[in-house]
């Protein structure tokens, strides 16, 4: 609970919608992370106070650099409030942006360094971890001093400003070379006045956050059709299969199961993952994949784990593969690109943990746990 009343998930768990802003994570995943950000969210006073210091990477990795690039290979996320995630990013092998643009679009190569990123989004803060193609489109962007400007905050809210400088960069700097010094610390590189619809003042923004009107910046990483299609009546097939009514609609945690969020960071069901593929929310099957995923991991993180959830959301994942399997033949049109993006996928959560039992009374459900003592039921960490 927070302040007497049950936490509720903020928009950046529960949304269903593609968005800009703010960045939510998936599996495969190529990113951008700026370490002054990091610094200016562990500071704040509205972020998470259970988040493990010693996992800063500016701790782990005391060298690295003020902007670092890498893949989205593992997510966990975990009781609040507010939840947070904890991205784990293995590093790029070229680590500056005229290095990746000779890669070109064949993949960038991967190093054997990680850092983890613990965040959720809060108030006051921009993203630090963001698309790096978002990153790589705002740094084609002309900006010069006078220029009036729309900062986005969220994707359906932004604030009129005109650049007064750059940080570190010099007034007589030409305006060719601005972007290419941005590049070297680009955390709140552009300063500004607000003109209307903010506090009135100065501030510092980064080249990401300007909303460009000739160029809407949308993703470009999408499902491909031949894979898409087949997914979503995988899914929505699912809702049918006997035994598996307890997965197709979230929990009741408002009313029913009032405890159940201090157990599960982060609710889902299959209801959740269809809407988000009729919208585009997923960037690549892997993410469907690890949805799927997560009700399992839901499931034995609320509920007795001798009760008939956690053994029909195993069912689940399980019945989920061998459709992949009959369905599209290749199993690699959803895993991504190898066992790395997979995760936790193959061996942690397809493995049962205990003996289960179907001979459970009917009160047992997606949210509901068996009647036995709350201890019995482990939260995840």
């Amino acid at each position: 609970t927070n302040g007497g009343e049950p936490y509720k998930p903020t928009d950046w768990i529960l949304s269903d919608s593609p968005s800009t802003v703010p960045y939510r994570p998936q599996i495969g995943d190529i990113v951008a992370y700026f370490r002054e950000g990091h610094d200016d969210f562990w500071n704040s006073p509205e972020r998470c106070l259970r988040l493990d210091e010693r996992l800063l990477p500016s701790v782990t990795m005391p060298s690295l650099a003020v902007a670092a690039f890498g893949k989205v290979v593992d997510l966990q996320y975990s009781v609040g409030p507010p939840a947070y995630c904890t991205a784990k990013i293995q590093l790029l092998k070229s680590q500056t942006v005229d290095e990746l643009d000779a890669e070109g679009d064949d993949g960038f190569e991967l190093s054997r360094q990680f850092i983890q990123v613990q965040y959720h989004d809060c108030d006051g803060v921009p993203d630090f971890v963001i698309l790096y193609s978002r990153y790589r489109a705002s740094l084609e962007r002309s900006v010069k001093i006078g220029d009036w400007v729309r900062v986005l905050f969220d994707d359906d809210q932004t604030h009129n400003a005109v650049v007064t400088g750059f940080r570190d960069i010099e007034p007589t700097v030409r305006r060719s070379s601005i972007a290419g010094l941005i590049a070297r610390n680009p955390w709140k590189s552009i300063e500004v006045e607000w003109c209307s619809g903010a506090d009135p003042g100065s501030d510092q923004v980064s080249p990401w956050e300007l909303k460009n009107d000739e160029d809407e910046f949308v993703d470009t990483a999408v499902i491909p059709p031949k894979v898409l299609f087949p997914l979503s009546d995988i899914v929505a097939d699912l809702r049918d299969v006997t035994g598996l009514h307890w997965f197709v609609c979230n929990v009741d945690y408002e009313g029913e199961y009032p405890d159940y969020l201090e157990h599960v960071a982060y609710p889902m069901c299959l209801e959740t993952i269809l809407e988000r593929l009729f919208t585009g929310f997923y960037r690549r099957a892997s993410a469907v994949a690890f949805d799927i995923n997560l009700i399992l991991e839901n499931a034995r993180a609320y509920n007795d784990p001798d009760s008939v959830v956690p053994f029909e959301a195993l069912r689940l994942v399980t019945k989920f593969w061998e459709q992949v399997r009959e369905v599209l033949g290749d199993e690699s049109l959803v895993r991504g690109d190898g066992s790395v993006e997979c995760g936790r996928y193959d061996h942690e959560l397809l493995q049962p943990k205990a003996r289960r039992s179907t001979r459970q009374s009917s009160n047992v459900a997606h949210g509901k746990p068996a009647e036995t003592p709350v201890a019995a039921r482990q939260s995840r960490k």
